[in-house]
């Protein structure tokens, strides 16, 4: 959740500096957090005999996930001859939207193995 706000503050905020620093200060606290959180609940989850594939699965798709994401964000940016603001917001948003999904999935995980593996 930590990441859908500075999505939504750099999509409709993006005229101060102050704002967009505020905004990308917290980008990096959440993908510190996630970065820092997901092999160890991942690892918990998984039998022991899997916690090394679990983990390396983990950052080959991580790693996927950004290049793909990354290159999707810059073919709308660059969908324009010349990049326009309305273009930055459609990306803001969709990062967003890329985040709430993210939150959904994460509260589908059974309350029982949340309890048991938190």
């Amino acid at each position: 959740m930590i990441a859908v706000l500075p999505s939504l503050l750099l999509a409709f905020r993006h005229d101060s500096l102050v704002w967009i620093c505020v905004a990308m200060g917290a980008t990096g606290v959440g993908t510190g957090f996630v970065t820092a959180a997901m092999p160890a609940i991942l690892v918990s989850y998984a039998p022991p005999a899997q916690t090394g594939v679990v983990a390396g699965m983990n950052q080959n798709i991580r790693t996927i996930g950004g290049a793909v994401g990354t290159q999707t964000i810059a073919a709308v940016i660059a969908s324009s001859a010349v990049p326009k603001e309305s273009l930055y917001v459609a990306s803001f948003l969709a990062v967003g939207g890329v985040c709430v999904i993210g939150v959904i999935a994460a509260l589908a995980v059974p309350a029982a193995d949340r309890a048991r593996h938190g």
